[in-house]
């Protein structure tokens, strides 16, 4: 048989397999010819095997036209034709002619080329004639086929992971080597927490406080990426994003308030419209955690408008730090990821993704929100062995940056005989046993403790400032406070004490390293302190103002002894005016 193949090339340009086809026309019956397959997305993070497929086989004349086709190698025409025939444009066709007929007459046809290759696709048979295999960290690699025809190029993934599958162009070549550049679609996505215009992965924060997060990623092109536009096809593009326990989505006047999404740069940028241009999605688990989910529902209206392909998404929202928020190192995390077409052979027929839709997926990107506090401890002034006292009431007042609320912890002591404490004569408590060296400071050396803490909110009333009290160990832990400065001024002392009178003040300052965790540095009454720890000490009240004096009883009893001198002198006045007076 003849056929010139030469027009229907444009054709099979778009023919796109389950994961990528490429077709390619070479000359010569014996020869061998190179392939080089080269990567155009360095995003995309999976290996790819590249399988070739001889299909066709033909003669290549010095004008580029393929003659005398026949079905090749790795193709089974029978199979083939007979599922070719059951499908629209093709009902008519019995022979290989005839499929070539079809193809030739209407070369634009983008759903007759599909149409085509994935039946091809579903037939192929033997080993393929050659294989390219590129990891992520490879730029391209070649392979050697032998004999002309038409090549069927098919590209598997090891990941769904930051990959995608690509369309190859159709090229007809003579006597040189040919190079294929993948098309493949790898969108990106990253997210940072906004601070005065400026992003950042992590951040500090106090109980109360409003985050803005935002999330950008780009338009992805998908101009001739097989991705055409139809009245049914879509693009799939998914974004997720997980909140922490500690996180609550939105502000404190509207918890259901829908991100601010943006599309487009310069003159071109939009602002997109709920349940039009988008859809918006939040749950929340049983352990805490806030599932946002955004699926976009134009987006191959966007990847294929010039205006817009390759320009800026941002999603925006705010987020407050709970009561519930992690004031260790570990922080509140909030992670994003996308989910995205990576097949343009699929239908896909929702702008979200269903069961059996092949998709790819971004990796995770994470910010954190870090909480602080540090410790109150109120003991009396005993300067060697000083003892907790319960009862004391603080005034906490939040100044600067921080937020006028705060997570206040208490502890209490169960005697327990399977506990791990034992109290201190002070009145704390330890895990440490007490041994020999050490056992006179301890109320028993049997008796043991098992710990309970509450946690609670103070919120800052309108009117006066947060106040809190110790517990029965003169312990009170403030917590969910980012950097500023605090002042804590005792307002209620302990029953037989006098009240301390003073306003202590801690500042509190935040950086982070390298490894992005926070270093915390607190400055409690003008020195730094490395424990986080601000004790308040109380005097009874019988003390002296002065710690370590001998106490009121002398001057009680300096005061009866010149009452007493006053009384004799006046006595002896008396009797010498009347002695003058007998005279």
């Amino acid at each position: 048989m003849t056929k010139t193949f030469k027009k229907i090339i444009s054709l099979i340009v778009t023919v796109v397999m389950i994961m990528t086809i490429g077709i390619t026309a070479f000359a010569g019956a014996t020869d061998t010819y190179t392939i080089t397959v080269s990567k155009n997305d360095p995003n995309d993070g999976s290996a790819h095997e590249y399988k070739i497929y001889q299909i066709l086989t033909g003669d290549v004349a010095s004008s580029g036209e393929l003659s005398n086709i026949a079905w090749g190698n790795n193709a089974d025409g029978t199979a083939i034709l007979a599922e070719l025939v059951t499908k629209t444009g093709f009902t008519s066709c019995t022979t290989l002619d005839d499929v070539l007929a079809v193809l030739d007459k209407s070369p634009d046809d983008s759903t007759l080329a599909d149409t085509f290759a994935s039946v091809v696709e579903g037939h192929l048979k033997g080993s393929p004639a050659a294989t390219v295999s590129l990891t992520p960290s490879d730029p391209w690699k070649s392979a050697t086929v032998t004999g002309s025809g038409y090549y069927f190029i098919q590209d598997n993934i090891s990941s769904s992971e930051a990959a995608a599958l690509s369309k190859f162009m159709l090229k007809v070549v003579t006597d040189t080597p040919i190079t294929i550049y993948t098309k493949e679609v790898v969108p990106t996505l990253d997210k940072n927490i906004i601070e005065n215009g400026t992003p950042t992965k992590y951040n500090e924060a106090s109980v109360g406080d409003e985050i803005s997060f935002q999330i950008t990623s780009t338009v992805p092109d998908l101009a001739n990426k097989g991705y055409d536009k139809s009245a049914s096809s879509k693009y799939c593009f998914v974004v997720t994003d997980t909140l922490s326990k500690g996180l609550t989505y939105g502000t404190a006047a509207n918890s259901n308030i829908a991100p601010t999404i943006t599309v487009g740069d310069g003159a071109n940028e939009q602002t997109l419209v709920l349940n039009t241009d988008f859809t918006f999605a939040k749950s929340t688990a049983a352990n805490g955690e806030t599932s946002l989910k955004i699926v976009f529902l134009k987006m191959l209206d966007y990847g294929l408008d010039p205006a817009l392909k390759d320009s800026s998404i941002k999603i925006t929202y705010p987020a407050i730090l709970n009561e519930n928020c992690d004031t260790t190192d570990t922080g509140n995390p909030n992670t994003a990821g996308l989910i995205y077409s990576n097949d343009p052979s699929h239908d896909y027929t929702d702008p979200e993704p269903g069961a059996g839709d092949p998709t790819g997926e971004t990796p995770d990107v994470q910010t954190i929100t870090y909480t602080t506090g540090f410790n109150v401890i109120k003991t009396d002034n005993n300067p060697t062995d000083p003892k907790r006292l319960p009862g004391a009431t603080f005034k906490i007042k939040v100044t600067g940056t921080s937020s006028e609320q705060v997570l206040t912890t208490t502890e209490e002591y169960t005697a327990d005989p399977s506990g791990d404490y034992y109290k201190l004569k002070n009145g704390s408590y330890t895990k440490t046993a007490p041994d020999p060296t050490t056992q006179d400071k301890y109320e028993s050396t049997t008796d043991k403790y098992s710990l309970t803490t509450t946690t609670s909110l103070k919120t800052k009333p309108s009117t006066t400032d947060i106040t809190a009290t110790v517990d029965a160990q003169g312990y009170l832990k403030l917590e969910g406070l980012g950097a500023g400065t605090y002042v804590v001024t005792e307002t209620d002392p302990p029953a037989g004490y006098v009240i301390d009178g003073k306003d202590h003040t801690v500042v509190i300052e935040c950086t982070f390293n390298n490894q992005g965790k926070p270093v915390w540095k607190y400055t409690i009454d003008g020195e730094e302190s490395l424990t986080a720890t601000l004790t308040v000490k109380d005097r009874k009240t019988t003390d002296l103002p002065d710690t370590g004096s001998i106490g009121t009883t002398i001057f009680y009893a300096a005061g009866a002894v010149l009452l007493l001198g006053g009384a004799t002198l006046l006595i002896i006045k008396k009797r010498t005016s009347a002695d003058k007076e007998n005279r």
